[in-house]
């Protein structure tokens, strides 16, 4: 198969380009960076350097192929005009064209938990708005991957815990939540995109259900603090934190509100009706990634 992804060489685009190789497919990885071209190369697969906002060059990329893998990018948080829903709209609406004029019929999109509901789920609501977009073409085959929160998200917090011994969330510290690992999502992202399934399909991906206080005991353990603790904290207060260290005010509201809404039942209700057996990868099994981690930011220091 000819198959185009995007998101350059992240976290799930990277193994999953490895293993399409691997299984014999013509790969092209699109990425804005120049200087990815070379490890693309490498890795047996096509660099197509360009922007993904560039809608004559995605119909180029994108014709003639079995399968693209869509995904939006992030956006440049610090910059106090920054709108992620506009943002996420207009990727939307480039996507959508580009798939039509390229005449795609296989489309695999990298979505979100919550993508389900409206803008209740602040950040979130923008995998709600390129889900419709893309639900409006003629496909044959249209999968929406839908990981629960990403283990890396938790790199954030390292440094208060290195400090303070605390992880603070607004989330209550026996609020269970959702993690999910790259590599657990990357061989449902393979499966979509080597297999075409008639119709409309969505796809949970989550790899432990851990509770704030098991975060903190668990991670803390990893980096030599025995007693760290889960400490819940106001949605205010982690607004002020985050405009504090940069983030622009429009999107640190769109993240409080994510958070907040996740203590909602009807949040995961859809997640609860329809997820698989989790993943091979565990908060205990991220740890070590934390631990190395840590060590990493150490030698920074030094």
């Amino acid at each position: 198969m000819q198959i185009t992804l995007t998101g350059s060489l992240g976290h799930i685009s990277r193994p999953v380009a490895e293993q399409l190789v691997a299984d014999g497919h013509e790969v092209t990885i699109i990425t804005r960076n120049e200087k990815r071209k070379a490890d693309i190369e490498a890795m047996g697969a096509k660099a197509a350097v360009g922007s993904i906002e560039d809608l004559d060059f995605l119909i180029e990329q994108f014709r003639n192929q079995d399968a693209v893998y869509l995904m939006l990018a992030g956006g440049d948080f610090k910059n106090p005009n920054f709108d992620v829903v506009e943002t996420a709209q207009k990727q939307a609406d480039i996507y959508q064209t580009a798939v039509k004029e390229a005449q795609v019929k296989h489309v695999v999109n990298l979505s979100s938990i919550g993508a389900d509901q409206g803008p209740e789920v602040g950040g979130l609501y923008t995998y709600h708005i390129i889900e419709d977009v893309l639900r409006m073409l003629d496909l044959d085959s249209l999968i929406f991957i839908r990981p629960t929160g990403m283990y890396y998200n938790l790199y954030a917090n390292y440094e208060t815990l290195a400090q303070t011994g605390k992880i603070y969330g607004v989330q209550d510290p026996d609020f269970v939540q959702t993690f999910v690992a790259p590599e657990d999502v990357a061989p449902v992202v393979v499966a979509a995109l080597e297999k075409t399934e008639f119709g409309e399909h969505v796809y949970y991906v989550d790899s432990d259900e851990v509770t704030g206080r098991q975060i903190a005991t668990i991670l803390g353990d990893a980096i030599g603090i025995p007693d760290a603790e889960w400490i819940q904290i106001s949605g205010t207060q982690v607004l002020e934190n985050m405009q504090a260290s940069g983030i622009s005010k429009g999107w640190a509201q769109a993240t409080v509100q994510m958070l907040t809404y996740m203590e909602n039942s009807k949040f995961r209700a859809d997640y609860n009706r329809n997820k698989g057996l989790l993943g091979p990868t565990k908060l205990i099994n991220f740890a070590s990634d934390f631990q190395k981690y840590a060590a990493e930011m150490k030698k920074e220091i030094i």
